[in-house]
């Protein structure tokens, strides 16, 4: 319809502009034939002599009009009229032109005319008028049916065109609509059709099946999700029934306060999985949480002394580095990776915190002496529900979001969380963006264990944890070997760099 107007709308500009031009020609024919005839006449009757041929003649009506404005003579057909018009040109020999509409002897028509004034030997004067009808704007009732003809034709045409033009293009478009009217949530496979184009259209077709992807994507999830909660759901109710059947079929040989105690810890595993549902579901309606500026380092020690540990973490943390965070998550991020750590270690968890100005990036690394990851399984850890082999038989208290909910932390804040390259144990790597370090100047970081807010005389020192976390041996066991003058150097591992290798992510490079 737009398309049509638009076209109509440009063919009767054409056509005006086309009967504009043809009238104005006309006009300039009548006047150049009008000027050639008055001049002739004119230069005759200025030499005292009558027109050189009857007025009769000429192309144009013409009258000769003297000082008086009588009619002194006239084309056959115009005596019987009066003057044409009482205006003349102002001067003697000068030639002018004039349209008149409406004159007494020409009602309700224009007229264009074209006026001489002369004057004759014996003084007398005259006026010479040749007039002619003025063409109308359209020129012609023929041009005005033709040029209508022409614009109908051309609107139909252009419609038509338009019309099979727009119902090709958006086939492809039809087809996307039919593909997509018969998805449904059971059949998330199928995809609208691609056509092998650039064009705004297969753009469209891609970017659905795109959205397809991501959708059959989030679908798989929700419903692994569901089965695998339902899963590890059932078991602490399957446990507590056994344990109240149990003790039900022989109550008074029973021992309820025991029986109490282990049903309670089935209660709490099932209020820790739930509890972990509902922050998963928080975070997955795309809640950031209440950001604002924090210590990460004192967030830090406040969780690594916040709990009495089986392995007591062995801390190296840079003071005073702050990031733009909420203060519940992080300190949820920061106790899952410590519980892990302390899950799967043998003997040991260290923490390490250091804040890199030059790439504005705070890096955090929990690691443990434990059976670590295998290399092809450093993505699955973070998958909801996902424990490995080694962890289900090993330990039953794990729900298996506890990294997944601390990745989802790690990146609701902008930052990653990674299973990095480690000789022994596991290392989980936290990279978050840097808002300053209150306290550059600090020399030492703490090396404290948790109980005491001083040194543990258990820990290792600042060399000997720095040399542990940095550049363990083949054989498991860490090196306390400093290099000369390399004291203060070694509180910590310096991060000199890091980069993306697109499988295991961020990986920290660290140089002692």
């Amino acid at each position: 319809m737009i398309v049509s107007i638009a076209a109509a709308v440009c063919s009767f500009v054409v056509s005006a502009l086309t009967a504009t031009l043809i009238h104005d020609h006309e006009v300039s024919n009548i006047r150049d034939e009008q000027a050639r005839s008055v001049r002739r006449s004119g230069f005759v009757l200025s030499k005292g002599f009558k027109p050189p041929r009857p007025l009769g003649l000429e192309a144009y009506p013409q009258q000769i009009v003297d000082d008086s404005g009588k009619v002194v003579t006239a084309t056959p057909g115009e005596l019987n009229r009066g003057p044409i018009t009482q205006w003349r040109p102002s001067g003697i020999d000068e030639m002018a032109e004039i349209e008149i509409c409406d004159s007494p002897e020409y009602p309700g028509e224009c007229l264009l005319v074209t006026a001489l004034s002369v004057r004759q030997p014996d003084g007398r004067g005259l006026t010479l008028y040749s007039y002619a009808k003025a063409p109308p704007p359209w020129v012609s009732d023929r041009f005005a049916l033709l040029a209508g003809l022409i614009s109908l034709g051309l609107v139909a045409t252009v419609g038509l065109l338009t019309w099979l033009g727009v119902r090709r293009t958006l086939l492809p478009v039809e087809a996307i609509r039919r593909e997509m009217a018969e998805i449904t949530s059971h059949d998330l496979a199928r995809r609208v059709p691609e056509q092998p184009r650039d064009d705004e259209i297969s753009n469209l077709a891609r970017t659905v099946n795109a959205t397809l992807n991501r959708l059959e994507e989030l679908v798989t999830q929700q419903r692994r999700l569901a089965s695998d909660a339902s899963h590890d759901l059932r078991s602490p109710l399957t446990g507590m029934r056994t344990e109240l059947e149990m003790g039900l079929i022989s109550s008074e040989e029973t021992d309820w306060p025991d029986t109490a105690r282990r049903v309670l810890a089935g209660i709490e595993r099932l209020q820790e999985i739930v509890g972990d549902l509902l922050l998963l579901a928080k975070m997955d309606s795309g809640r950031r949480g209440d950001l604002k500026p924090l210590d990460l380092s004192a967030l830090a020690r406040s969780e690594i002394d916040r709990v009495q540990r089986r392995f007591p973490p062995q801390a190296a943390l840079e003071p005073g580095v702050r990031v733009m965070g909420d203060r519940l998550r992080l300190a949820r991020l920061l106790s899952n990776l410590l519980d892990n750590a302390e899950r799967h270690a043998r003997s040991a968890v260290w923490v390490l915190l250091r804040a890199d100005p030059d790439l504005r990036q705070v890096f955090m690394e929990v690691r443990d002496d434990g059976g670590g990851i295998p290399e092809d399984k450093r993505e699955e850890v973070f998958r909801r529900f996902t424990r490995l082999d080694s962890s289900r038989s090993r330990d039953a208290g794990g729900s298996g979001l506890g990294l997944a909910i601390a990745r989802e932390i790690a990146e609701t804040h902008g930052g990653t969380l990674v299973a990095a390259d480690t000789e022994v144990g596991a290392r989980l790597l936290l990279c978050l963006p840097l808002l300053s370090v209150e306290d550059p100047g600090t020399s030492d970081f703490s090396d404290t264990g948790p109980e005491s807010g001083g040194p543990d005389p258990s820990a290792p020192s600042g060399t000997a944890m720095a040399a542990r976390l940095g550049q363990p041996s083949g054989t498991g066991q860490p090196s306390t070997t400093p290099g000369p003058d390399a004291q203060r150097a070694l509180a910590l591992p310096q991060f000199v760099g890091y980069f993306s290798d697109g499988s295991s992510g961020m990986r920290i490079h660290m140089a002692t």
